[in-house]
């Protein structure tokens, strides 16, 4: 008689069993018969995956009994993670799913009644002991099954009926869905606009792209958010979570969004596309042309990375670390910014009108401002493929020293060494800017130790522009009182 073997695993103390799970048809009763020392709750499960299978729209055997022999013999298994793993058995067996490669697959999963596939408890320790490919669950949820990676060598499954497709994909198939598009192969960049998309992905800078248009800022913008390092195993759940994506989420609000829409409200308090955008990529084109609300409500979310919501009798707190990205001009023309007037029609009374949406406390939140003035989108000598290497060495070298997360909150420093090279102009919020700006430069190099020149450069992004923004604003605000 046909039988197969599928690989899942039982966990014990702080080690792994591996477990071999042997299914067979013989004749008898629609049953499943576990052997193997099975304990109470491994019986159990039998009603489970019957239940499971025939809710997920497979069928169960006809005059046949499913025997599950579990090996090794002489060790008592309980029932945890194993559901997936016979249901998968015996419907790659009866070929309801597409017969393709499965043996250096492991399965860990529960079942619920209805088909949904629910990852153990334990199954993130199972998954860090595991050496191989995992497919597991994370559920119940009632949305649309995503194809995903649930982090190094695993498989998120949230429903059985699915199982066929998720098994056509290996983890390697996921890696590829973030690797450089054609486009991006062939993408050749300015060294300014290469340096300022380096430092911004690698340390997670919120940024402020201002100058006229057609200079690229949107497409840059972009850029930026594909250049981020892959999320982590635990960043993947809290994306899942909140986004239904499994990579880092980009979110593109138009410039008429509400508060209610940015932020989250309503009753009971529902999130909102800032809550979308956690752990991934939030970006407002046009910028100024969002509501001075809508600004004002994103400062404490930029600040701490949460946001709290309180409405009538409820409260609730939702996660809320994103990249912010924004793009803007600075006239009604589009034409003008402080280092290059160009050919800008607007009055001076106009330009002052449109700058004073921008509201300072809610730039101050921008830890970066360039201006795209005479930039070349998409011509240059700095390939996508060469910033993107330097972006990840940068994020491994932030990883090996406990900042997984870049330096957009780095906190302040008190070294004395440090604080002397920070300029004595400008707020203590340009000057912490200036330190987590350096520091991102010399994490791009690998070096420990900050310099002269990381903290030069440094300010040319943090501090001088936003400087010349504001003396320019107030000199034309002057002349026009």
């Amino acid at each position: 008689m046909k039988s197969i073997i599928v690989r899942s695993v039982m966990l014990k103390a702080e080690n792994f069993q591996p477990l071999e799970i042997e299914i067979q048809l013989v004749p008898g009763l629609p049953t499943i018969q576990f052997l193997g020392l099975p304990s109470a709750g491994l019986r159990e499960s039998a009603l489970r995956i019957r239940s499971a299978i025939r809710s997920a729209g497979f069928h169960m055997p006809r005059g046949r009994q499913i025997l599950v022999d579990i090996r090794p013999r002489e060790e008592k298994k309980h029932g945890r993670g194993v559901d997936l793993a016979v249901a998968a058995g015996y419907l790659i067996l009866t070929e309801q799913v597409s017969s393709i490669p499965y043996s250096d697959r492991c399965f860990y999963g529960d079942l619920g009644l209805s088909g949904d596939v629910m990852a153990p408890t334990d199954w993130e320790r199972v998954r860090v002991l595991l050496c191989g490919e995992l497919t597991t669950g994370r559920g119940p949820v009632d949305r649309k099954f995503r194809a995903g990676r649930g982090g190094e060598g695993v498989n998120v499954i949230l429903h059985l009926r699915d199982l066929a497709r998720s098994l056509k994909y290996s983890p390697a198939d996921f890696e590829d869905r973030l690797d450089p598009s054609e486009y991006e192969n062939q993408l050749m960049l300015e060294e300014k606009q290469a340096s300022l998309a380096m430092i911004a992905a690698a340390g997670g800078h919120s940024l402020l792209l201002a100058g006229p248009q057609g200079t690229g800022k949107s497409t840059l913008a972009r850029l930026i958010h594909r250049l981020r390092p892959k999320p982590s195993l635990d960043e993947i759940c809290e994306i899942e979570k909140w986004s239904g994506e499994v990579e880092r989420p980009l979110v593109e609000p138009h410039h008429t969004a509400s508060e209610l829409a940015m932020v989250g409200g309503r009753q009971p308090p529902r999130p909102g596309a800032i809550t979308r955008a956690h752990f991934g990529t939030l970006l407002m084109d046009e910028v100024l042309l969002f509501r001075p609300e809508v600004q004002e409500a994103l400062r404490e979310p930029l600040e701490t990375g949460f946001v709290h919501l309180a409405r009538g009798p409820e409260a609730r707190k939702f996660p809320a670390d994103f990249q912010l990205l924004g793009t803007t001009n600075l006239c009604e023309c589009g034409m003008w910014t402080p280092v290059a007037e160009f050919s800008c029609r607007c009055k001076g009374s106009v330009r002052v009108k449109f700058e004073s949406r921008l509201r300072g406390p809610f730039v101050d939140r921008f830890q970066m401002l360039a201006y795209t003035s005479g930039w070349k989108p998409a011509q240059g000598s700095v390939s996508f493929l060469d910033i993107q290497k330097r972006v990840q060495n940068a994020f491994e070298f932030q990883i090996s020293q406990g900042r997984p997360n870049g330096n957009r909150r780095l906190p302040p420093t008190k070294n004395t060494e440090v604080l002397a090279k920070l300029p004595k102009a400008g707020s203590e919020r340009r000057r912490l800017s200036i330190q987590r700006v350096a520091r991102t430069l010399a994490d791009l190099d690998c070096r420990l130790e900050t310099n002269d020149d990381d903290f030069f450069m440094a300010q040319g992004w943090a501090l001088e522009t936003f400087e010349q923004l504001r003396s320019q604003s107030m000199a034309t605000a002057m002349t026009f009182d």
